[in-house]
């Protein structure tokens, strides 16, 4: 661990320490302990942010690839509709025969 030192008026000090005997702790435990949480709550910040934004970018990609798909699908559906009547009319067509 490393150590970091701070200066605070004697308010604060004062404070500081009447809040780590509640815990039941050194004050440099307390001090430490939310420096820590403080750190890891902006480290969580960041990567949340990192994660909203990748799952913005896949909702982007997998709209895209719904309408591609759906346009598809239509010309798919337009191609067994022109295969579809091609068979009935030959079908008709070796029924004439």
């Amino acid at each position: 661990m490393k150590e970091i030192k701070a200066s605070v008026n004697s308010t604060i000090a004062t404070k500081i320490t009447a809040m780590a005997k509640k815990k039941k702790m050194s004050r440099n435990v307390f001090v430490s302990k939310h420096l820590e949480k403080i750190a890891t709550q902006e480290l969580f910040g960041d990567e949340k942010n990192r994660f909203e934004e990748t799952i913005m970018i896949n909702m982007k990609v997998l709209d895209t690839f719904t309408k591609t798909n759906e346009e598809l699908l239509q010309h798919v559906v337009s191609v067994e509709k022109i295969l579809s009547h091609l068979m009935l009319q030959a079908i008709e067509k070796e029924a004439d025969e």
